[in-house]
């Protein structure tokens, strides 16, 4: 089982060039880093070879989102590859525009749009990089069937109202939509594309409290007090010993969650929901406790420490990781034995 979710090479090549890519796009604007991205090739991860991408699954992703986090990308990344590649499933034409970076794609997480004679109408909430985004990819409604839906944002009847985020590194906005024309329509893809999206946000917000624990452990290396360097104290080793424990145990259940969902493995929906729910509890904690082993400084602008809190937290929001764990009981409950069904 370890040997099958151990780092491959192409993940290490993937993690290499992103890291790379991301750490030269700090001072740029959203619009800036999209055609850097579709240099590298990031936009098609996930768009099928037959469309122009590199056709790879969720496994060989996680790099990217990973180092999105860690490096605080301003662009939505995970949203971008999981709408290029649901374009390139459903509308293959618009493969070509979306890899070559001739506008930008993302995905709003919320609200309900119903979709009648080909015009979608309601509001697509959560979509962070809608501001600059060309397309759109959200949950609709037709005829009482659930379903993903593509929309062009230059048409006409789209309202984009800023929503509030904790992130401050990427921008979110509702959208309220008025007989926008709709380009594609997929019933039963949505719920596929959130599942993946939770495994990938988990990454991001992974890669973003990496960060901030490799932070923490420079900090109290060579911060001093009466004489002594604070990583001496028995309760700061302690608790960047159960970080970095409780970071390790989350990195593998993202990629155990990747491989099973890569496969379709029957356990696929429960490695899921472990690693949303063990990634938040990881991923917080030791984004705190970073901020509170820096001190004052921690809370500072002059630290990233609690941006990247933030961005764990908003994402955590998103994939809410308490009906993760509402999910898990109930599989649990549903599959223990009743030690009272065979009374008398």
């Amino acid at each position: 089982m370890i040997e099958d979710i151990a780092e491959t090479d192409e993940q290490r090549a993937f993690a290499d060039a992103a890291a790379r890519c991301f750490a030269s796009c700090a001072a740029l604007s959203p619009g800036e880093i999209l055609p850097l991205l579709a240099q590298d090739g990031f936009l098609g991860m996930l768009v099928p070879e037959c469309a122009g991408g590199l056709g790879r699954g969720l496994r060989a992703t996680l790099p990217a989102a990973r180092a999105a986090g860690r490096h605080l990308l301003a662009f939505p990344l995970v949203e971008a590859m999981l709408a290029a590649g649901f374009a390139g499933r459903v509308a293959p034409d618009l493969a070509e525009p979306i890899l070559s970076g001739e506008g930008g794609v993302t995905v709003a997480w919320g609200g309900e749009v119903q979709v009648e004679g080909g015009k979608a109408r309601g509001v697509a909430a959560c979509a962070p990089g809608a501001h600059t985004a060309r397309w759109l990819v959200f949950r609709a409604i037709r005829d009482g069937c659930e379903a993903a839906g593509l929309i062009d944002l230059g048409q006409g009847g789209v309202d984009i109202v800023a929503a509030d985020a904790l992130d401050l590194d990427r921008v979110y906005a509702d959208l309220v939509l008025d007989g926008v024309p709709v380009i594609a329509l997929a019933v039963g893809e949505w719920r596929a594309l959130t599942d993946d999206g939770a495994i990938l946000r988990a990454a991001d917000m992974l890669g973003a409290a990496e960060a901030s624990f490799a932070d923490a452990c420079a900090h109290v290396s060579t911060r001093r007090q009466f004489g002594k360097p604070l990583s001496v104290q028995q309760v700061v080793a302690t608790t960047l010993a159960r970080d970095h424990c409780s970071l390790t145990g989350a990195a593998l259940s993202i990629e155990y969650a990747a491989l099973a969902a890569d496969a379709a493995q029957e356990d696929a929906s429960i490695a899921r929901d472990v690693a949303c729910a063990v990634a938040q509890d990881a991923c917080v904690a030791a984004a705190e406790n970073a901020i509170q082993f820096h001190g004052a400084l921690g809370f500072t602008a002059a630290m990233p420490l609690h941006r990247r809190l933030r961005r764990i937290q908003t994402a955590a929001d998103i994939y809410n990781a308490k009906t993760a764990r509402a999910n898990l009981a109930r599989t649990l409950l549903e599959s223990w034995p009743d030690p009272y069904k065979d009374a008398a």
